[in-house]
C-alpha cells in the first residue's frame, strides 16, 4: 500500500564502477516506486502499465560500489491515476561492470533475431483448468500468431474456457473430460530435438473423451536451411479415433487486427456455428454458458459463419495480421490435407478479449468484451465410429 517498501540485500565481490539495471515487470494494478541503494535514493521507477507484461533492461544509476554487503530499497511513493493498486514487479537486478556490460552487449545482439515457439499443452485437471486437451499455441514474427484466449471474467469465460475456444479438436460437439482419468492429464510420449534445425514432441490423452481410443498429437517445428531470422514451419499430425464428429479447429491472432484470406469458395453459413433456426441466448456474465437450445454451447463462440466443402483433398488459408495503422504485421500460411469422406471447412469470428490480454483487470469487463474478434477455422469430418488424421502445415 502508500508508503510501504521492501529491502534486498546484494553482495558485490569487487570494488568497482558498476550501472545498476532493472528488468522490471508492469501492470495495470502496479505503483510508482523510489529506488534506494545503501539508503540514498537514486531513482524513482512507475511501474504502471495499460498492459501486464515485463519491460526490457533500463539503468537505474551508475556508481562505485566498494566490496561487500549492500542494500536496494523500493519505497512507494503512490499510484498513477488510473491504476487499481499499489504492487510492482522486479524480475531481475543485474550488476554491471565494464565487461559484464560488454558481454551482455554481445548476447543482445544474438537475441534480436526473432524467436519461434511451439507450445503443447497436455495439462492435468486439477482445478482452474480449461478444457483444451492437446491445445497448441504459436510464437512466430513477434506475437501469438495461434494463441491460447487465457483467462477473463467477462461474459465470454465458459466460451473461451471451452474445447472450442481452443487450437485443438472437439469429438461429438461437447467439452473434453475433466474428471476421472482425464484429471490425471495426457502422456508425453516423445520429445526430441533431433538438430539446431528440427524438433518434434508428441503427446496422447485418450481419456479426453469416453468414445475415443486414439486421441495424440504430434507437432514438428522445422526452419529452413537457409533461414537467418528462424524461419521455418510447423507440421502438425493431429490422430483421433471413435466418435461420430471431429472438428479441428484454430484461433487466428488475437492481439491485433487479423484474417483469414483464401481463394476458396465460401458461402453463408449463418450467425453462428449452428444448424439453421436454432434460437440462441448468448451468455450475461461469466458463469453463463448462454443456451442453444441443447447443441453444444460452444459453437456459439464461432460467429458470422461461412462454409465451404473441401473436395479436392486440400484447403489453403493465410493469416493476415495488422498493425493499430492498418499496416501488415505477419503472414502464415495453414495447408490443410484432407482424407476421403465428408470435409467442411468453416471460418468465421471468436471473441478474442484483447483489451483483457493487453490491459489487464482494468478493462476485464463486459464493457470491452466485444470490442474485438479474432478470425477462426473449423475443419468438420463426420462418420461412424470415425478415424481422422488432421495433417496441416503451418508456415
Amino acid at each position: 500500500s502508500d508508503g510501504h517498501s521492501i529491502t534486498f540485500a546484494f553482495d558485490v565481490e569487487e570494488a568497482d564502477v558498476y550501472k545498476v539495471d532493472l528488468k522490471a515487470f508492469q501492470a495495470p494494478s502496479y505503483g510508482s516506486y523510489d529506488v534506494l541503494i545503501d539508503g540514498e535514493k537514486i531513482t524513482n521507477v512507475d511501474f504502471y502499465g495499460t498492459s501486464s507484461t515485463p519491460r526490457d533492461f533500463v539503468t537505474l544509476t551508475e556508481m562505485e560500489l566498494m566490496e561487500g554487503t549492500h542494500e536496494i530499497s523500493f519505497e512507494n511513493t503512490g499510484r498513477h491515476e488510473d491504476d487499481t493498486n499499489f504492487k510492482m514487479g522486479v524480475i531481475q537486478l543485474a550488476l554491471l561492470n565494464e565487461q559484464a556490460q560488454e558481454e551482455r552487449d554481445e548476447d543482445s545482439e544474438a537475441d534480436e533475431i526473432d524467436p519461434t515457439q511451439l507450445y503443447l499443452n497436455f495439462l492435468p485437471k486439477y482445478g482452474h483448468h480449461h478444457y483444451d486437451p492437446l491445445n497448441l499455441s504459436l510464437f512466430a514474427e513477434g506475437q501469438e500468431l495461434l494463441p491460447d484466449i487465457g483467462y477473463t471474467h467477462t461474459k465470454y469465460r465458459r466460451l473461451i474456457n471451452s474445447t472450442m475456444g481452443h487450437n485443438t479438436v472437439v469429438v461429438d460437439s461437447q467439452d473434453a473430460e475433466s474428471s476421472g482419468q482425464a484429471a490425471h492429464s495426457g502422456n508425453i510420449e516423445v520429445f526430441a530435438p533431433v538438430d539446431n534445425g528440427v524438433q518434434v514432441l508428441r503427446a496422447s490423452q485418450e481419456s479426453s473423451y469416453a468414445q475415443t481410443d486414439e486421441y495424440s498429437r504430434e507437432p514438428w517445428l522445422i526452419q529452413f536451411p537457409d533461414a537467418t531470422d528462424n524461419e521455418g514451419y510447423v507440421l502438425d499430425l493431429f490422430r483421433v479415433s471413435g466418435g461420430e464428429r471431429h472438428e479441428y479447429t484454430l484461433n487466428g491472432a488475437a492481439n491485433h487486427d487479423a484474417s483469414f484470406e483464401t481463394d476458396i469458395e465460401f458461402s453463408e453459413y449463418g450467425p453462428y456455428l449452428l444448424p439453421e433456426g436454432v434460437e440462441v441466448r448468448e451468455p450475461e456474465t461469466e458463469t453463463d454458458y448462454g443456451d442453444a437450445e441443447g447443441h453444444y454451447y460452444g459453437y456459439i463462440n464461432v460467429r458470422d459463419v461461412e462454409k465451404a466443402t473441401v473436395n479436392d483433398g486440400h484447403y489453403d488459408l493465410t493469416l493476415t495480421t495488422q498493425d493499430d495503422d492498418g499496416q501488415g504485421l505477419a503472414n502464415m500460411k495453414i495447408t490443410g490435407l484432407v482424407e476421403a469422406g465428408e470435409n467442411e471447412l468453416f471460418v468465421g469470428e471468436s471473441p478474442s478479449v484483447r483489451a483483457t490480454r493487453l490491459h489487464g483487470t482494468a478493462r476485464d469487463t463486459n464493457d470491452y468484451a466485444d470490442q474485438y474478434t479474432l478470425p477462426k477455422m473449423v475443419l468438420r469430418r463426420e462418420g461412424d465410429n470415425l478415424t481422422s488424421n488432421f495433417v496441416t502445415a503451418i508456415e
